[in-house]
């Protein structure tokens, strides 16, 4: 009867060990396989480390910043005078933000404008949001069936479109997008978010409390925001408030590489990274043109986003950048 029982004992430690060894293999490959995915949209951009530089790395307590807001506040608005007096513009709203210390700058913030392509911006967060969530869906590939961009001419044009008949990566969609301002990648992104989960493009003006453009598909000329909100997504790419650092990133990694250089970095240092969206809308009354981004400063990032409104394309780009080499060299010093 004893020995018929330590039989039985043999068996349980068996099962016991079999499901051990079950239990601890399952979690290994578990855990491989979500290393795997994450380390596929990192091989994407690069390192890790390579795009990290872009979010948040200290925050010093500055003393200071009532008077450098003081400071900051007098020469854009300064600049500002002088750019209106030379019928440069019409009207001019500017948020600043040192990212560094509680220095910030709000000019002229009731003014609302026609977003246009800055509305680019929340949509490729959103795409990263979905991918996030699902990272296999970076390399995904799309065919391109049909002009995505037959209703929307655009106002600046990038180097590079999507092509009918070609098939690009969910990533490759999401970045020509931003980087060339691609209007048929845009739609097509837009069509994606649709298909995967297209609440989240609205999640991220609620979530901030921002109003919150109905429609992408007319450009949203009815839609108007200010310099304040667009700042903010940049607030919230830095601060990674809505996506993960990872992916924070490499939106910002993406922004950095935005072929457009005639507004916040037309007069800056060649190598100054700067991390951005334009935007540009005209009615055949007036045109309205606008640079949001960070500007890496050494050591010393910022926040800057103009938005501006006048007669010319040209005279509103040159306006932008003005502006943005008027608060670099006070940074710089």
């Amino acid at each position: 009867m004893i020995l018929e029982k330590i039989g039985n004992y043999k068996y349980i430690l068996f099962f016991i060990f079999l499901s051990c060894i079950l239990s601890t293999t399952y979690i290994y490959f578990k855990i491989v396989s979500r290393h795997d995915k994450g380390r596929e949209i990192v091989n994407i951009l690069g390192n890790e480390s390579a795009h990290s530089k872009y979010i948040r790395q200290n925050f010093v307590l500055d003393p200071t910043s009532l008077r450098k807001r003081k400071v900051f506040s007098n020469i854009i608005r300064k600049k500002i005078n002088e750019l209106e007096m030379q019928n440069k513009a019409q009207s001019i709203s500017v948020f600043f933000s040192d990212l560094s210390t509680l220095t910030r700058v709000e000019i002229n913030p009731g003014i609302k404008y026609v977003p246009a392509s800055l509305l680019k911006l929340p949509l490729m967060i959103a795409g990263l949001k979905i991918a996030e969530t699902s990272p296999k869906v970076m390399t995904n590939k799309y065919l391109v069936t049909k002009d995505y961009a037959e209703k929307i001419a655009p106002s600046i044009t990038g180097t590079k479109s999507l092509e009918i008949g070609k098939s690009y990566t969910y990533f490759e969609i999401l970045s020509y997008a931003v980087v060339y301002s691609d209007n048929k990648a845009a739609l097509f992104l837009r069509d994606l978010l649709m298909k995967y989960n297209y609440e989240i493009y609205k999640e991220i003006f609620t979530n901030f409390d921002m109003d919150f453009p109905d429609d992408l598909e007319d450009n949203n000329v009815e839609f108007k925001t200010t310099a304040t909100d667009m700042g903010r997504f940049f607030r919230i790419l830095y601060n990674c408030n809505y996506l993960s650092p990872q992916y924070s990133g490499i939106a910002l990694k993406i922004l950095v590489s935005s072929e457009y250089k005639k507004g916040l970095a037309k007069y800056l240092p060649p190598k100054t990274e700067i991390a951005h969206k334009f935007g540009a809308f005209g009615n055949g009354q007036y045109f309205e043109m606008h640079d949001c981004g960070i500007v890496y400063a050494q050591n010393h990032p910022y926040i800057l986003c103009i938005m501006s409104r006048g007669k010319k394309f040209d005279n509103l780009s040159d306006a932008i950048g003005e502006i943005s080499k008027a608060v670099y060299d006070e940074m710089e010093k």
